[in-house]
């Protein structure tokens, strides 16, 4: 961390909740520009030497042309037009604050979701949407939308356990941390906390993602250090992409995402004696089935570069690791063997 920035709280955890793994494809929303930021492989020197294509204008706009499909969905989306615009009850706090500047907006892609997590996602959306942050005070995820249960609206999604995905309720919360999170870091405001997940999300760069759990006591918390209120505005638009947006007053500084992957680990392969996992899966050629296609694990080094009038400041965000998931295949019947190693360790932890 350079001196002189925002206090960022990066505790690391290993077990987290989780949003889906398993990617779809609708069309990425019209007049949406690019995160910003680039990823680099293992190189000698600590910081990466490529740069992106074009750096965001101020408040997440950003410049050049935008990302095919694929990219946007795996990356997120910067800029384009702010949540709250056409929300009566979003333009009446905007009047009576006196805030005309959408200082960030961000956007994530939620098609790998079951239609429960889908539906975790928009419930959470929609009771972010119209929160108001008034100056000096710090907003708590946790505090102002928690709990994650069945009695306030929540449904099965799914969640971190160790190097394991399982049914979790509330499964999509994350999700809604994390497209907030890259929206508070455009609009240039101070994060007071946040946690990583265990495993590679779908929908963002890693390095990019905050993760809540609250009987783990992981909140995602910024502070509004502006000298007037700031309001959140949050919805679903169609093709599944989650949407918000910090209002402000003026514009901030230009963000710039920089990532550095340090070193890989390949996913393990586990294979399970057929009965010993809850049936289902995708069939294999070889009579066994794929009950959960794993991921490599990765360590990446993060950080962003802020510019404005005051010239250009690096933000350093610290190195974390993601660990493999493993591809685990049921076997046939009459087929033994655990030989990929057991699940690993963890609490579960509620979206």
């Amino acid at each position: 961390m350079v001196r002189g920035s925002p206090v960022l709280t990066l505790v690391l955890a290993l077990a987290t909740v989780f949003a889906g793994c398993l990617p779809a494809a609708p069309a990425r929303p019209p007049g949406a520009g690019r995160t910003g930021g680039a990823m680099t492989r293992p190189a000698p020197r600590a910081e990466a030497q490529a740069k992106a294509p074009a750096a965001p204008e101020a408040g997440g706009q950003a410049k050049g042309a935008p990302p095919g499909d694929d990219e946007s969905r795996r990356t997120g989306v910067a800029g384009g037009a702010p949540a709250g615009a056409g929300d009566p009850r979003v333009q009446a706090l905007l009047e009576q604050y006196r805030l005309k500047v959408p200082m960030g907006t961000f956007r994530t892609h939620y098609g790998h979701a079951s239609a429960s997590q889908a539906g975790n996602i928009e419930l959470t959306a929609r009771r972010l949407n119209g929160q108001v942050v008034p100056p000096g005070q710090v907003f708590s995820m946790n505090g102002r939308l928690g709990p994650y249960d069945r009695a306030h609206g929540y449904g099965e999604g799914r969640m971190f356990l160790g190097d394991r995905i399982v049914p979790s309720i509330g499964g999509g919360v994350c999700q809604v941390a994390s497209t907030l999170f890259n929206a508070v870091m455009l609009a240039g405001l101070p994060v007071v906390e946040r946690h990583l997940h265990g495993l590679l999300v779908p929908y963002l760069p890693p390095g990019q993602d905050a993760t809540v759990a609250e009987e783990a006591g992981l909140d995602f918390r910024f502070r509004n250090d502006r000298a007037y209120p700031v309001v959140i505005a949050a919805d679903a638009l169609p093709g599944r992409w989650l949407r918000v947006t910090i209002w402000g007053r003026e514009a901030p500084p230009q963000l710039l995402w920089e990532h550095q992957v340090l070193g890989e680990k390949p996913a393990p392969v586990e294979r399970v004696p057929a009965g010993s996992e809850p049936a289902g899966g995708e069939p294999l050629p070889d009579g066994s089935r794929l009950l959960a296609p794993g991921q490599p694990g990765l360590t990446v080094h993060s950080w962003v570069v802020r510019t404005g009038p005051q010239g250009r400041q690096r933000i350093d965000l610290g190195v974390h690791t993601y660990q493999p998931s493993p591809r685990i295949i049921q076997l046939p019947h009459g087929s033994r063997g655990r030989d990929g190693g057991g699940p690993g360790v963890g609490r579960p932890r509620a979206a």
